[in-house]
């Protein structure tokens, strides 16, 4: 388990937004483990949870990247109007928190 807390504290150096996603990866990964009773259901409650974990963390991944990128205004041509007014929303929101820190 101590590989756990090692990708734990990587994750929150490297990508602090991901660590409560992989928190929550862990917390499942340590339910499955312990609902399995024998090694080869153990073995195969791994891999399909590993599976499962990793799809949804690419998932999730590539969602933030796409947003990281519409924040740093590339790739807007695939959103929607509805889309594009709330990223300026959430945009213009975030520069009234800098300039009131600022002040």
């Amino acid at each position: 388990a101590g590989w756990l807390l090692d990708l734990s504290n990587s994750v929150a150096s490297s990508s602090p937004s991901l660590l409560p996603i992989v928190r929550g990866t862990i917390e499942r990964y340590k339910k499955a483990s312990a609902a399995s009773s024998n090694t080869e259901s153990v073995s195969e409650a791994n891999t399909q949870f590993y599976q499962q974990e990793s799809s949804k963390l690419r998932r999730q991944i590539r969602d933030i990247q796409n947003l990281n990128r519409h924040i740093l205004g590339e790739a807007l041509s695939s959103l929607s109007l509805k889309e594009l007014k709330n990223l300026e929303s959430r945009l213009e929101k975030g520069l009234s928190r800098v300039r009131s820190r600022k002040v």
